[in-house]
């Protein structure tokens, strides 16, 4: 979330920033509204890390803030309050869940779909090529 510094409610959506329930969820996009916040919820969806960190100014959030665990990062510039809530995270070299890598996945399987199918027809081409005999073999 990037909220305003002089929001009104900044210390209720510091509190709600925290949790992961529904009502809390629903509090902050009512709370977003009425304050200029930015709001963006990833929770049932992966995030690339170098995603995450275009989300903030550069000065802002580090990797070093990130040391990984669930936790809620909290940091401020002279405009924003800036909140970060990590409920789940993979160390590098770890397997990717099946929802992050499905679209790569199915683009795997429909590239490979495609070059075993223009492997079969360069195959059947020559293949009839060669029966109708267009093709000669000179030694």
């Amino acid at each position: 979330m990037k909220v305003p510094v002089g929001a009104p409610q900044l210390n209720e959506i510091k509190t709600l920033s925290k949790s992961t329930t529904l009502v809390s969820k629903e509090k902050l996009e009512k709370l977003s509204l009425s304050n200029g916040m930015v709001l963006d919820f990833f929770v049932d969806s992966w995030m690339d890390f170098n995603d995450l960190i275009d989300n903030f100014p550069e000065d802002i959030l580090k990797k070093d803030d990130l040391i990984i665990q669930k936790k809620v990062i909290e940091k401020q510039d002279s405009s924003y309050v800036y909140f970060l809530n990590i409920t789940d995270f993979l160390l590098p070299g770890d397997n990717a869940p099946y929802e992050y890598a499905k679209n790569t996945i199915q683009e795997v399987l429909i590239n490979q779909r495609k070059i075993e199918f223009l492997k079969n027809v360069a195959e059947d081409l020559f293949q009839r090529a060669l029966d109708k005999g267009e093709i000669q073999f000179y030694n």
